[in-house]
């Protein structure tokens, strides 16, 4: 099995840990075993070590020790470009078509009734 790249969030302290594993929802019950304060997985994608390394220094600014950084919105920007990216390859081509068909269709408002 290939390593991911995980990104955990601490949201009462809004730290963000950049960190890779083989298995991240493992690596989050070892985690939450050490941490003081809850934490959630908001997104993977692929890559290892180097992939890994290579994010810490794109974010090196945000930075707080270690692997963790504020969760600025540089940080989480890419973060949910990641969840973009992996929801939408998840969905098969009948669902993609039915998305990208309706992307631009407004939304009913609810409330005008």
């Amino acid at each position: 099995m290939d390593r991911l790249v995980y990104f955990i969030h601490a949201p009462s302290v809004n730290l963000i840990k950049i960190g890779s594993s083989r298995d991240p929802e493992e690596r989050l019950v070892a985690l939450r075993l050490l941490s003081p304060v809850p934490l959630t997985i908001l997104a993977t994608m692929s890559g290892g070590y180097e992939k890994e390394t290579e994010l810490h220094r794109q974010f090196a600014p945000l930075r707080n020790h270690g692997e963790w950084f504020h969760a600025a919105r540089k940080l989480s920007k890419f973060m949910r470009r990641i969840a973009f990216t992996g929801a939408w390859n998840a969905l098969d081509d009948e669902d993609r078509e039915w998305a990208l068909a309706h992307i631009d269709q407004p939304v009913a408002d609810s409330s005008a009734s």
